[in-house]
């Protein structure tokens, strides 16, 4: 019998990009993709035989659609971090009361609230009572088949952290899906797709970027967070235990046949690594996350891995903005200094070096000379010349300043070897 790959997603969680890096993967013809709210009316017209040249469907209510047709269905879903995924969510229903949108979209509740409200706060409080919102979660269509809807909204809107909610969410997301993705592991997750259903190993150098919030942009209190943190709480559960169980699926994934493709991408366009190091990020701060991590085990690994593999090539001696967190790579074989002591340090640095336990970190590296030898936070200062010798080489700079250009040349001139330079 005939097996079609069902792709069902949310809006805002990565699934329409995905889509299209999956349809890259299949021959011409084979894929549908469908736009919100089409779904329904589309499947239904579609006929046996146009159901038997597809090897993908993907759009966001899909699942439960084609149970009717004599068609395997192997169905694929993909998680975001629900509370990334709620504050997209907001800004996108807040676009469209700013532009005077009149799509059916733009009449929903959450948009009635917009125009009632004058902060995200405020919107939230409200939000809290409106009793229908728990239908754009991807638990309601996990879930109300176990527990009654009423009890299940009631539960959300409350914040109840359940363990047996979570349980039978976790079970039901097992059971209804053959592969659950993880956006925040976008890369992984098209490796996992192409493996598990025998396909071409996906161009992941020319993947698009998915739709993520960068918290530093945003102007959102600690406390929006935290009440949305509380609302996702259950969810996020979910969340993180499918992640969990994605990243040690796609372990055995990650071998040497990745990183040297990853590799060789970085080695022909040295802009990919900023544009990888960029998308392994973790956008929500640590403080506001109540303990969570809900950063990438996996992909750390994997910029490690890259780092190690590049460390040599004199083509990467330029700024890369990685934006992850060095210090947290205990099981990294990666030295590395960080250039510059004052205010840019203290903003982005500060807090990681004075945690950090990592022996890796050699210390700071400064051109203001009343500074070096002297100890900032634990660690010596030390003059750009220091890092010359070959005992004192080490293989990642990060530059904690404003003049990353002038530092970049001063660096391409007096350093005789080529450390990873990162901003």
């Amino acid at each position: 019998m005939h097996s079609v790959i069902i792709f069902d997603h949310l809006p805002y969680s990565g699934g329409y990009t995905a889509s299209l890096e999956m349809v890259k993967l299949l021959n011409k013809n084979e894929s549908l993709i469908m736009g919100p709210g089409t779904e329904r009316q589309i499947l239904g017209d579609l006929s046996q035989s146009e159901l038997e040249k597809l090897r993908l469907i993907s759009g966001h209510t899909v699942f439960g659609l084609l149970e009717s047709r004599p068609v395997n269905l192997n169905y694929i879903t993909m998680l975001r971090n629900p509370v990334n995924r709620f504050i997209s969510h907001y800004f996108w229903w807040q676009r469209l009361v700013e532009t005077g949108d009149q799509t059916e979209a733009a009449r929903c509740k959450e948009c009635d609230l917009i125009k009632s409200t004058s902060s995200l706060e405020e919107f939230l409080n409200r939000y809290l009572s409106i009793t229908d919102h728990f239908e754009a979660s991807q638990l309601y269509y996990l879930l109300h088949r176990h527990i009654p809807e009423k009890e299940l909204m009631e539960a959300r809107k409350l914040g109840i952290f359940c363990d047996e909610i979570v349980d039978i969410a976790v079970a039901e997301l097992e059971k209804a899906y053959d592969q659950v993705f993880i956006t925040e592991l976008f890369e992984e997750s098209l490796v996992a797709f192409s493996w598990r259903h025998n396909l071409a190993f996906p161009d992941v150098y020319q993947k698009i970027t998915y739709s993520g919030v960068k918290w530093d942009e945003l102007d959102i209190s600690k406390e929006a967070i935290e009440i949305i943190t509380h609302l996702c709480r259950i969810e996020s559960a979910v969340y993180n235990r499918a992640r969990n169980r994605f990243e040690h699926e796609i372990e055995p994934l990650l071998d040497e046949r990745f990183i040297n493709y990853k590799v060789d991408c970085i080695a022909s366009d040295s802009k990919f690594l900023r544009h990888y190091l960029n998308q392994s990020s973790t956008y929500l701060p640590k403080q506001l996350n109540n303990g969570t991590d809900i950063g990438s085990k996996v992909s750390d690994r994997l910029t490690e891995k890259i780092f190690t593999a590049l460390r040599n090539q004199s083509s990467m001696i330029e700024p890369l903005a990685y934006s992850g967190n060095l210090f947290d790579a205990g099981n990294s074989d990666l030295t590395f200094m960080i250039w510059g002591t004052s205010e840019h340090y203290r903003k982005r640095y500060q807090t990681s070096v004075v945690n950090c336990n990592n022996r890796q970190f050699r210390g700071f590296i400064d051109n203001n000379q009343e500074k070096w030898g002297t100890m900032i936070d634990g660690y010596k200062v030390h003059a750009p010349q220091d890092i010359v010798s070959q005992e004192n080489r080490v293989d990642v700079i990060l530059i904690a300043s404003d003049f990353v250009s002038e530092i970049s040349t001063q660096i391409r001139k007096e350093i005789c070897y080529a450390p990873l330079l990162c901003h």
